[in-house]
């Protein structure tokens, strides 16, 4: 036999009539309650008749509290399945990797998939002369790549007991920023906005783009762990206090 089907709009309509129900048992609820008391309260009622009454409408209190508990319990349930359904009809627009948007696969994919724990990507790895050598990092390009790392050697602490925590701070703000919009459409767009970073083109970015080989091995795994879609801080800015950033 074929079930009946309804629509999302009937489903909220049905979620919607049953509230107003619930809504009209908790108003009869109040008016017995206020009656209660006002019985209590009255040296005129008095005698059996009275008494009767005031057993009846005090069960009819308790036996409405229990029904509207039910009530509340099914109305959270309808809810919840109305969510579901309704994302089900209303898929968000998938999240596209491109290195014109500096958004890495990884991270697309996550945010495509909340629940997965994690994503495998290919980044290459540095190597050769030059800042990267043609290596990108996500979907960055190489020379966007490099301006990653160079803000990041710029602007994170290299004292050991800090530098992991604080160059990953420092490439999430980027991508952060990157996410909002507010500050271009791009990582290089990103780090050269104006006034923004004290960092760029600065003569610790500059030694970095002349020598790699300046960074360590923890800040470059920082920041290529960022890249990979391990984002370590929602802050959009940070502040130094020439031992290490605070990130807000």
């Amino acid at each position: 036999m074929a079930k009946n089907k309804i629509s999302l709009k009937q489903f909220e309509k049905y979620i919607s009539n049953i509230k107003k129900y619930r809504d009209s048992i908790k108003k009869t609820n109040k008016k017995l309650i206020t009656t209660i008391t006002n019985m209590n309260k009255s040296v005129y009622y008095g005698g059996n008749t009275a008494n009767e009454w005031y057993r009846k409408a005090d069960a009819s209190v308790t036996s409405n509290e229990k029904f509207l508990e039910k009530l509340e319990l099914n109305i959270d349930k309808l809810e919840k399945r109305y969510k579901e359904l309704y994302e089900i009809a209303h898929p968000p627009a998938p999240v596209v990797a491109h290195s014109s948007s500096g958004i890495p696969a990884a991270i697309a994919a996550l945010m495509n998939n909340p629940n997965a724990s994690s994503v495998t990507t290919t980044a290459a790895a540095p190597g050769g002369t030059g800042a990267v050598a043609g290596a990108t990092v996500g979907s960055l390009s190489p020379q966007e790549t490099q301006m990653l790392y160079a803000l990041v050697y710029a602007e994170a602490s290299e004292n050991p007991a800090y530098v992991s925590g604080d160059s990953a701070g420092v490439a999430s703000v980027v991508y952060n920023r990157l996410a909002s919009g507010n500050y271009g459409n791009s990582i290089s767009s990103v780090i050269t906005a104006p006034g923004q970073f004290s960092g760029y083109n600065n003569s610790k970015y500059n030694a970095y783009m002349n020598n790699p080989n300046l960074m360590s091995p923890e800040m470059k795994a920082a920041i290529d762990s960022v890249a990979a879609g391990n984002i370590t801080t929602s802050a959009q800015y940070f502040n130094g206090n020439g031992k290490y950033n605070t990130f807000h």
